[in-house]
């Protein structure tokens, strides 16, 4: 990954209605991101000039009033602590420019919230619950499905889902492995074989684990019955 990408990093509300209203979450996303960055990263006093000195900083330009007033909007109705997740301005703008269709923009959601999940381990455990929730703009997994929005729904059938992964996993550096695991594991910083010895291995460890503790509980029933014998 080179050094002078940049990231707009936005908290994962701002995903909600992605598919049907792609133009208004990706102004909203921009707006977020710049002014994020004048308010949080920039020390002058104005913020007229921060914003300008955050879109010189993202090589970006823009109504810088418009940008403000959004972004500071969206900056104050979202909490502070939310999860976030940073998207490449080169992935952003391709979007932006360019006509996508509702798989495309599904495989957009579904790497961007592995990104927010994943974030900078090398490796995580995710159902898919958890995964269309985050898909739709939710911080948490939904119980019932159905407060999804039919836009995300649509794509949690198993071949729908199975279809985007396997396109992230092609063309988007995504290495996945489910065997016997509820949920998946998910890395972009593992290959396939690293993945699977780093998931086995842990498989292991827990299976000897619950084997110990097992052993364990034996041991104080043997004890305990002999305890009880011995009064007789």
């Amino acid at each position: 990954m080179g050094t002078d990408k940049k990231y707009f990093n936005v908290p994962v509300q701002l995903l909600q209605d992605f598919i049907p209203n792609t133009n208004q979450s990706l102004n909203n996303i921009f707006d977020y991101a710049i002014y994020d960055h004048a308010a949080n990263k920039l020390e002058y006093d104005d913020i007229s000039v921060r914003i300008t000195a955050a879109c010189k900083h993202f090589r970006v330009t823009c109504n810088e009033e418009n940008t403000c007033d959004n972004g500071e909007a969206l900056h104050n109705s979202i909490a502070s602590n939310s999860p976030k997740v940073g998207i490449s301005t080169d992935l952003f703008f391709d979007y932006y420019k360019n006509h996508k269709t509702n798989f495309e923009k599904a495989c957009f959601l579904m790497f961007l919230a592995l990104k927010s999940i994943i974030q900078n381990k090398a490796y995580c455990k995710i159902t898919n619950a958890y995964l269309w929730a985050r898909m739709d703009g939710k911080a948490s997994s939904l119980k019932p499905f159905d407060k999804l929005s039919s836009e995300i729904k649509f794509f949690t059938s198993e071949y729908q889902t199975n279809k985007i992964k396997k396109e992230l996993r092609n063309n988007w550096q995504l290495v996945y492995y489910g065997r016997y695991t509820r949920g998946c594991y998910y890395s972009f910083q593992l290959n396939l074989e690293q993945l699977v010895y780093e998931v086995e291995k842990k498989r292991k460890s827990n299976l000897n684990k619950a084997y110990r503790q097992k052993e364990l509980e034996a041991i104080n029933k043997a004890l305990n019955k002999l305890k009880s014998n011995n009064k007789f």
